[in-house]
């Protein structure tokens, strides 16, 4: 019961006996009305308390560690390279030409890739790019859409491992050396040396941490 109420009562009670003879003596009367004088200051004091504090800041939700969600840290990037150049050839196999040819220092292409946190140490990734023929507006590698590559995998402190149509440890290995990255003026792209099969499809690879400066990758 609050305060206002008792003291209410109690008001209440020195008025009844007030009102019936005989039933308090004038002491009591006195000694009632101080008590209740004093409770009245004493619920003054208190109301002016509460209206001077200040107002008690808003709860703030508690923060809950938890293993981070499939969504955390996404991302998705948006990508693309367009190479189209003019070509005059003279005595070549197909005699003096003038074209429009597309892929001239690299390949042209579009693709996407990005990722996601699975748990605290793990994340999936994923990567699928397509070849275009500028001059042409058709896919390259065949006419596939994603013919460049397809993938989808996990990565963590323990290496990456990544499955679908991937390019081959030997052809990146040789790239990585090609300052023409296989373009016009490139000892792969003119026959001079040969990088092997460049893609395989439904393929398993697994690239370790790099260990003391030393990688390794593999291919099923």
């Amino acid at each position: 019961m609050k305060l206002k109420q008792i003291a209410f009562a109690l008001a209440s009670v020195g008025t009844l006996l007030t009102t019936v003879p005989g039933v308090a003596q004038a002491g009591e009367l006195e000694e009632m009305k101080a008590m209740l004088q004093k409770l009245q200051s004493r619920i003054d004091q208190l109301e002016s308390q509460k209206a001077a504090a200040p107002a008690a800041p808003a709860a703030t939700p508690a923060v809950v560690a938890g293993k981070p969600s499939l969504l955390n840290n996404s991302n998705v990037t948006l990508y693309g390279k367009i190479d189209v150049f003019t070509e005059y050839d003279t005595r070549g196999s197909q005699g003096t030409r003038l074209a429009l040819e597309s892929g001239g220092m690299n390949g042209s292409r579009w693709g996407v890739k990005g990722g996601a946190d699975i748990s605290q140490e793990l994340r999936g990734i994923f990567q699928v790019e397509g070849g275009v023929f500028i001059n042409k507006g058709s896919s390259a590698q065949g006419g596939l859409l994603f013919g460049r590559q397809a993938y989808a995998g996990v990565e963590s402190k323990f290496g990456t491992f990544t499955a679908g149509r991937q390019y081959s440890p030997f052809y990146n290995m040789v790239l990585s050396f090609d300052p023409f990255e296989q373009g016009y003026g490139s000892p792969t792209n003119s026959g001079q040396f040969s990088a092997g099969t460049t893609r395989y499809d439904s393929s398993l690879v697994y690239q370790s941490p790099v260990l003391k400066g030393f990688k390794a990758t593999a291919m099923a």
